[in-house]
């Protein structure tokens, strides 16, 4: 035994779309964080919505869209709300693992779903899943979901 340090491994160059210069959302990747219970003003009734998170590639900037439930149609409409704000991405990056399981339900049915396809042909967007069980190729988007949440934790609503 020499006593040498392990050398470093060679890191795997970025994605083309993560370095170049590109226009905020451009390129985007796109999950869902979770739910958050909010309660009406009025009725005082408290009611269960889903975070959708847009985290753009190469400004690590991010937009949040709460949707009532984890439909296509949903989807579709939180989808709209960010485009018209922000801008139509020209590339979509989504997750396709287990690692949120709702996430997965939705997105596999989005993959399948004809409505979102058609919106997705008629505004020239397209989406790439990250393949199943690859949690590290998400990065992207997983790291604003985990400061998120943290955001959300530290939260103080008045009562």
């Amino acid at each position: 035994v020499d006593g040498t340090p392990f050398p470093l491994s060679t890191q795997a160059p970025l994605p083309d779309f993560r370095v170049k210069e590109a226009v905020p959302f451009e390129f985007c990747g796109t999950d869902y964080t979770g739910h958050l219970f909010v309660r009406d003003q009025h009725t005082g009734l408290s009611s269960k919505v889903y975070v959708l998170i847009f985290t753009c590639a190469s400004t690590r900037c991010i937009h949040l869209e709460l949707t009532q439930d984890l439909t296509a149609a949903s989807f579709i409409l939180a989808m709209r709300r960010f485009t018209a704000r922000r801008s139509t991405p020209r590339k979509m990056i989504s997750d396709n693992g287990s690692t949120f399981i709702a996430a997965a339900k939705i997105l596999k049915g989005l993959e399948s779903s004809p409505e979102v396809q058609n919106y997705l042909t008629k505004n020239r967007i397209s989406w790439r899943f990250n393949p199943k069980r690859m949690a590290w190729a998400g990065g992207l988007f997983e790291r604003m979901i985990a400061i998120t949440k943290i955001a959300e934790e530290n939260l103080v609503v008045p009562t």
